[in-house]
């Protein structure tokens, strides 16, 4: 049975604990525009100036939580969480085929890459006969939610996704309603590797947490238990190669207070934090997955920021 999390170490682990639920009371006003999402409400940020709209009526504060929320940013995390498990426009999957040229630019950006560690003398995991990546994370926390960014860019690069779903982050955890994506229902295919997720659990509460999704099977649960240093989810295994347990992008100074559209077009932006951070880790994936497939293919992994990225690893 999943139990609700709290933060350690820039990831989840889990506690039992009495849940506060953030009950909307309307939900804010949304339109469409470029192809996918755009949605509109005070507290969130302006793309155009990057500023938080400040809201003028009265906050209240939950005990269990440091964020301060006002009426109108609970009408917001409302707003958001309408689009949960709306199928992400082609417009938006278009745009998160981040091109080689702003990568090269950016690099690791601000990535931090000692998340990652190796690991040797094992045997590989493989599935379909191709290098497995493996992931466990959760629909409600915001540092899987922040995670996905990079990973669907990353991964991306060496295959493709059909019927991947928008998602927020459970809107009582902290940071709250981190727009995301989720990869349960969705289908990834690749030439190069094996992508298995398990989502545990939807950002629906229950008595005990959140709804249970999609529970690891005995070897995953394994070898999660074999790496996990205490960071809880996200956890990311590469091939039994190297391994990384905890998000590399903060979601509270990257994510919160956004919404999908403004993410993308910040992500074009490549000196915004959003850039630097997400494409930055997609990057540090990216290397990963080159270094379990054979180096191919060879129009990603021979690009200057993989092989960057390469030498911090000694390789």
């Amino acid at each position: 049975m999943e139990e609700m999390s709290a933060e350690r170490k820039g990831g989840y682990v889990p506690i039992i604990a009495v849940m506060v639920v953030v009950v909307a009371a309307a939900i804010a006003v949304s339109y469409m525009l470029g192809g996918y999402l755009r949605t509109t409400a005070p507290g969130h940020v302006s793309a155009a100036t990057g500023a938080n709209a400040s809201a003028q009526s009265t906050a209240v504060q939950n005990p269990q939580n440091p964020y301060t929320y006002n009426a109108e940013q609970t009408k917001a995390f409302a707003a958001l969480a309408a689009y949960d498990n709306d199928v992400v426009p082609r417009g938006m999957i278009s745009e998160l085929h981040i091109p080689e040229n702003e990568s090269n630019s950016i690099g690791i950006g601000s990535a931090p890459y000692p998340a990652i560690t190796l690991i040797s003398g094992k045997p590989e995991l493989a599935s379909a006969g191709k290098p497995e990546v493996l992931y466990i994370g959760a629909e409600y926390c915001p540092y899987c939610a922040a995670e996905r960014w990079a990973m669907v860019i990353a991964l991306m690069r060496f295959g493709n996704f059909s019927n991947l779903h928008l998602m927020t982050s459970s809107a009582a955890d902290t940071p709250p309603s981190i727009p995301t994506f989720t990869f349960y229902n969705s289908t990834y295919t690749s030439q190069y590797i094996t992508f298995v997720s398990d989502e545990q659990t939807t950002n629906k509460p229950s008595q005990y947490g959140y709804v249970p999704l999609q529970a690891p099977t005995p070897e995953e649960q394994s070898l999660e238990s074999a790496y996990d240093n205490g960071a809880g989810i996200p956890f990311l295994l590469f091939a039994n190669r190297s391994v990384e347990v905890g998000a590399t992008i903060d979601p509270s100074s990257v994510l919160y207070g956004r919404n999908w559209t403004t993410v993308v077009q910040e992500l074009y932006n490549t000196s915004s934090a959003q850039a630097q951070s997400i494409i930055g880790s997609a990057d540090l994936l990216t290397e990963q997955i080159c270094s379990i497939d054979n180096n191919t293919p060879a129009g990603v992994c021979s690009q200057p920021y993989v092989t960057s990225i390469r030498k911090l690893f000694g390789s």
